[in-house]
């Protein structure tokens, strides 16, 4: 656990990783189906769908459109370069939550040079939106540190479907854990993480069209666990884009299948899921987490 980085400590106590139990695990998948507008595919049946584990087709034995409960984690930037506009971003992250049912939970992080756990798991949105009231911007921005502190307290959430959202505006400068580090965690995890990277839209940057590398982290850390990085320019595109999380986490499909390959292993599975073409129907593509690690023999 890393409780450790709460408060004044500064050392980091790493997770530790789990994988699947056993080699007859069920695998359990949340699948994003988008048309070729990039808006969410509905109506889709289990007929509809391929799935593949290192190449080799898998017969799907869980499917499911029904809206199940979600734990969500805000991870939310508060370091000195969010100053101008903390408490307005902050309040747009939460209609990440807003669109959401009754039965939802959530935790709130915000982070400068530590993460801090500032609202311990609620359902109740008003006492969510409370929390963020007062907040002030300054130090450093240990994002990482941050992202694999709300993966290991997500666990600890009642619903089985898990969704974490990062606020930030810009690039890590103080964590203890490395980004390669983060993206070994998230793998190995079955948490959704959409990535929120404000942008200045009269920026140097901007002008170039040039991506920073923080973007393109931002980037890999959502692809990875089948979701996807946001990069508003201003509050009202910050505020749409939580709202497109919202609505593309309700209208996912759960796929689940049982793996053919058994070894005990510890390998990496690579995962891919794709949508059968149909005559007349545009081009649907999928979207899932790219894989995860097989179970290790016993010691």
């Amino acid at each position: 656990m890393i409780a450790s980085l709460i408060g004044e400590a500064q050392s980091v106590i790493r997770p530790q990783m789990p994988t699947l139990k056993s080699g007859t695990d069920l695998v359990a998948l949340n699948v994003t189906a988008l048309d070729p507008a990039g808006r969410a595919a509905t109506g889709l049946g289990r007929e509809d769908f391929t799935v593949f584990e290192s190449d080799a087709e898998q017969p799907i034995a869980l499917f499911s459109t029904v809206a199940e409960p979600v734990t969500w984690g805000l991870v939310l930037d508060r370091s000195g370069s969010m100053a101008d506009m903390i408490g307005d971003l902050h309040q747009a992250a939460l209609h990440a939550i807003a669109e959401g049912t009754a039965e939802d939970e959530s935790f709130i992080v915000v982070f400068d040079q530590i993460p801090q756990l500032i609202r311990e798991f609620e359902s109740d949105r008003h006492r969510l939106a409370t929390a963020l009231l007062g907040l002030r911007a300054g130090g450093a921005t240990a994002l990482w540190d941050a992202t694999a502190y709300a993966l290991d307290h997500i666990r600890h959430g009642r619903h089985q479907r898990k969704v974490l959202v990062i606020l930030t505006d810009g690039e890590d400068n103080r964590s203890g854990f490395a980004f390669r580090e983060v993206i070994d965690f998230a793998e190995r995890e079955e948490v959704l993480i959409y990535a929120v990277g404000m942008v200045e839209a009269r920026g140097l940057l901007n002008r170039l069209r040039a991506r920073p590398p923080w973007h393109r982290d931002l980037e890999t850390l959502s692809s990875v666990t089948g979701a996807r990085a946001h990069f508003p320019r201003n509050l009202e595109e910050c505020r749409n884009a939580m709202k497109e999380i919202a609505r593309e986490v309700a209208q996912q499909y759960t796929i689940g299948y049982y793996p053919r390959d058994l070894a005990r292993d510890g390998q990496w599975r690579p995962l891919k899921v794709a949508v059968k073409p149909q005559p007349g129907r545009p081009a649907i593509t999928a979207r899932t987490r790219l894989g995860y690690y097989a179970p290790r023999p016993p010691e």
